[in-house]
């Protein structure tokens, strides 16, 4: 017999099946979902950061009004708008940088961030004196009055 005759045909190789696929494409697949439903939360969680909480704005508001009735003496409105103010302040720019001053450092600090540029060093003074005044300490209307737009100018802002 010849050695030709006993040849037989080259047979090819079947096809790789695309399904099912390999224990190794499973693992990125689950790599890959991970990370999007990873970046999906962070996305979420850094827009929610980013996105200015002005819920106190509108509650800062309302305070705001409810100090502007008449028939509350102006030693307590005097009294709540300088705590109103010192709590706009450190929501805006953070306790570290406002809630440990006092006296004039106080009303400085006021004059140098307040955003419609009123003086508080000079027409603030009150403000500071409240907590030390008697309750039956006469108030002029006026001062009080314009403290309150300025504080009020602070929740605008």
């Amino acid at each position: 017999m010849n050695n030709m005759e006993q040849l037989q045909d080259i047979k090819g190789l079947a096809e790789v099946s695309f399904w099912p696929l390999a224990t190794g494409w499973w693992a990125v697949i689950a790599a890959s979902v991970l990370a999007l439903i990873l970046l999906m939360f962070l996305n979420k969680t850094l827009k929610q950061r980013r996105r200015p909480n002005t819920t106190w704005l509108k509650a800062a508001g309302e305070e705001w009004h409810s100090l502007q009735d008449s028939r509350i003496p102006a030693h307590a409105r005097l009294k709540g708008l300088a705590v109103l103010l010192r709590r706009i302040a450190i929501q805006q720019y953070g306790r570290t940088s406002c809630a440990s001053l006092y006296g004039e450092e106080w009303l400085n600090w006021l004059t140098v961030h307040d955003p419609a540029g009123f003086n508080w060093s000079d027409s603030g003074e009150l403000l500071v004196r409240i907590a030390y005044m008697p309750p039956d300490a006469q108030l002029d209307e006026s001062q009080v009055g314009e403290l309150a737009s300025a504080v009020q100018r602070w929740i605008r802002a």
